[in-house]
Parts: C-alpha cells; sequence; structure tokens
C-alpha cells in the first residue's frame, strides 16, 4: 500500500485541483469575452497554488515564508470563484424574495388603505363597489405572490454557507495532501542521494584498503624493508608518484610501517614493517 501512496496522492490532487479550476473557471469566464481566459486564469492561480504548496528551499526560511504567504490571497482567489459560482444565482434568488416580500408589503398597505378608503364612503353605491373591486384585485394579487414565492431566505443562506465551506474544506485537504507528495518526493530523493554517496564512500574505501594492502604485501615480499625508489620503481600502484606518497603515508600514519629519513635523497629513504 506504502508503495501506491504517492499515486493515490498524485491522482487525488490532480482531481481536486481540476475541480477548483472548473468551478471558478466557470465564474472567472463570464467576466472575459473569450470564455477559455477566465479558466486559463483559474488553472495558473490553481498551478501556482500546487506548487507552493509542495515546493520548499532548503536552508532559506525567508523564501520558503514569502512562498506560504502568496499561497494566502491565491487560495482566497481559488475558493472565492468556485464559491460564488455556485452563490450568484442563490444571490439573485434571495433578490427576487426580497423584492416579491417588499412587493407583498406595498399591496398590503394599498389594501389597508381601501379598507380605510371604504370606511369614509359612507353608503355610496359606485365608489364603494369599485373599492370593492380594486380590494379584492389587490387581495388576488397578495395571494398569487405568497404562493409563488420561493423557499425560505435562511434555507438559501445555509446552502449558500455549506456550498462555500465544502470548496474550504477541498481546496484546504488539497493543499495539504499536495504538500505531503512533495515532502514524500524530497524523502525518496534525499535517500537515493544519501545511498550513492555513501556507495561512493564505501567504493573510495574500498579501492584505499586495496591499495594500502599492495604496498603492504610488497613491503613483506621484500623482507618488510624497502627504499623508496625500489617501491616508486615496483610499479604495484598504476598512479604516480603522488600517489605512492599519499598511500605510504597512510600506512605510517597508522602505524603499520616506519620511515628511515636518515638518508638525503628520497629515493633512499627505506620504509619498514612494524
Amino acid at each position: 500500500m506504502k508503495k501506491y501512496l504517492p499515486l493515490f496522492l498524485l491522482f487525488f490532487v490532480v482531481s481536486a485541483s481540476l475541480f477548483m479550476v472548473a468551478e471558478s473557471g466557470e465564474y472567472y469566464s463570464t467576466f472575459y469575452k473569450e470564455k477559455y481566459k477566465g479558466y486559463w486564469a483559474a488553472f495558473l492561480v490553481e498551478g501556482f497554488l500546487a506548487i507552493a504548496a509542495m515546493f520548499y528551499v532548503s536552508d532559506n526560511k525567508v523564501l520558503n515564508v514569502c512562498i506560504k504567504l502568496v499561497m494566502i490571497p491565491l487560495f482566497l482567489v481559488v475558493v472565492g470563484g468556485a464559491s460564488l459560482n455556485v452563490a450568484s444565482p442563490m444571490m439573485a434568488t434571495l433578490a427576487k424574495v426580497e423584492s416579491k416580500k417588499q412587493l407583498v408589503e406595498h399591496l398590503d398597505e394599498q389594501n389597508q388603505q381601501i379598507k380605510t378608503h371604504l370606511a369614509l364612503l359612507d353608503g355610496q353605491r359606485m365608489n364603494t363597489a369599485l373599492a370593492i373591486k380594486h380590494q379584492r384585485q389587490i387581495s388576488n394579487q397578495i395571494a398569487s405572490e405568497l404562493k409563488n414565492q420561493s423557499s425560505s431566505p435562511w434555507m438559501i443562506w445555509v446552502v449558500m454557507g455549506f456550498s462555500t465551506f465544502l470548496r474550504f474544506s477541498v481546496q484546504l485537504a488539497n493543499l495539504v495532501f499536495a504538500h505531503c507528495l512533495g515532502q514524500i518526493w524530497r524523502n525518496k530523493n534525499s535517500s537515493v542521494n544519501t545511498s550513492a554517496k555513501t556507495g561512493a564512500c564505501q567504493t573510495a574505501k574500498s579501492s584505499l584498503q586495496f591499495k594500502y594492502q599492495r604496498i603492504f604485501q610488497y613491503l613483506k615480499r621484500n623482507n618488510g624493508k624497502v627504499t623508496r625508489g625500489q617501491i616508486v620503481a615496483s610499479k604495484v600502484l598504476k598512479g604516480g608518484v603522488k600517489e605512492y606518497d599519499r598511500i605510504l603515508g597512510g600506512l605510517e600514519k597508522t602505524g603499520k610501517i616506519n620511515v628511515d629519513k636518515k638518508k638525503d635523497s628520497k629515493a633512499d629513504w627505506v620504509y619498514l614493517i612494524v
């Protein structure tokens, strides 16, 4: 399961990013004559946001803080656009509900005025008949408006809040798992580099030990006492004089051999096994 975890994370991160691009891009496309520009803007914002979540610069705290700060407006832009894509039609519905409410209040006010007017007519048949007819029309209109009224405004607010929370949650989870994906990738690369360095060190160490052994065996074959000139001329090692000096110096430091430097010429110095 652990082996395929990065693939699962990548799949869900990409899916969530495409969802947010589609949601916010649909809203931003209303700002342009060419709709693709709105989707392209949403894609760029979401892309930068995903990269910022995965990106980390070692040993540079200032740059990492700047990257995190850049994520804040990008996050708000994407979540805001995706939420407004759903909220805009609901806001229009709320506006209609408010308008109908105001209309019903206005009709009810007129109805009350007519009732007051009827009380003052004092039996005038024609005016009374017209006032009653007008009152019935207004009453019917009020009933019709109330019958056709949309769902309760508070329910629309609940739906808008939930839809915004949904997009906020999706984007937040997307960033967290994108960060996890980046961390897994960095750890994997770090592990590969460490293994490579360890292997290189072990190879170099093995090569050095092999050279120490070649020189030491040559000294043994020559009764443990050889001049520097003899060792260099032996061709035991493939390197030049500097390579012999490095290996002989290493053997001397480890205490395996001693050097008699009484002679003026380096070629006549004598190396002896301790």
